[in-house]
């Protein structure tokens, strides 16, 4: 595997447009790929690696970063090549504590419905070819079994 560099590019770098960066070497590597140049697969394993790495890292990394981009005193500023916002997402509500006796009717309601749903989906896949039911109102159907779909993939493992 060939080194592909990022040449003169570091962390603490502030003069490169980062959408220009990464569309750069994204296509660097890319194309060093299709060439043969690098091994598609040992990339691969190369991109696991850093994704675990990164994962590992996450919640301390975006807890420092969040700290430093407080001290910066505005809620959107640019810097280290791209563009910064103060955000609040992922706003959650705990409905535990509200003692609402209809929402938990409901909620009772909701997982009896989701034990239906499943296991009509577990009927539906038992199917073999095709199937003449007749529904709740006497309707004479003919039901198929889903139509199963997936990705192919590598699995890897460190």
């Amino acid at each position: 595997m060939s080194n592909i560099e990022l040449s003169n590019i570091e962390l603490q770098d502030s003069e490169h447009d980062s959408r220009v960066v990464i569309n750069t070497f994204s296509s660097n590597i890319i194309n060093a790929i299709h060439s043969g140049e690098i091994s598609g697969l040992q990339f691969k394993m190369k991109q696991k690696m850093w994704e675990s790495i990164f994962e590992a890292c996450k919640i301390a990394v975006d807890k420092a970063a969040r700290e430093e981009a407080e001290t910066y005193g505005e809620k959107k500023f640019k810097t280290f090549g791209g563009e910064v916002s103060l955000i609040e997402a992922g706003t959650k509500y705990d409905y535990s504590q509200c003692n609402d006796e209809e929402y938990l009717d409901l909620l009772t309601e909701l997982e009896a419905v989701k034990l239906k749903v499943k296991d009509r989906e577990t009927f539906l896949k038992s199917i073999k070819g095709s199937m003449n039911i007749v529904t709740k109102h006497g309707e004479a159907v003919t039901v198929f079994p889903p139509i199963k779909t997936s990705t192919s993939t590598l699995k890897i493992t460190f």
